[in-house]
């Protein structure tokens, strides 16, 4: 008999930053992303890509993505790419 995959819930906060008048909004409205993942997968898992934009031209229209909180639970179990908003597992989440 096989066992149920097994997931682990984590909030992480990820907050956008940019230089100049107009905020950054994140593309899909509400500015929440949900996904799920198996608690059991390797670091490095991609899990999902969140994405801005912003109203300003030039170098002021730069977004940097970064994780302003995770509720507590230990950052260091993913990563998230300042550029392109591509958020992997850094370690087994199911040590959360």
């Amino acid at each position: 008999m096989l066992a149920a995959a097994q997931f682990t819930r984590q909030v992480l906060l990820v907050k956008v930053s940019d230089t100049n008048d107009n905020d950054p909004q994140f593309t899909n409205g509400a500015g929440k992303y949900e996904a799920s993942i198996n608690e059991t997968v390797a670091p490095g898992t991609y899990v999902l890509t969140i994405s801005a934009t912003d109203d300003d031209k030039g170098n002021n229209s730069k977004i940097t993505y970064y994780i302003s909180s995770n509720d507590g639970e230990d950052p260091g179990k993913f990563t998230l790419d300042m550029e392109t908003g591509e958020i992997r597992t850094s370690g087994y989440v199911h040590q959360l």
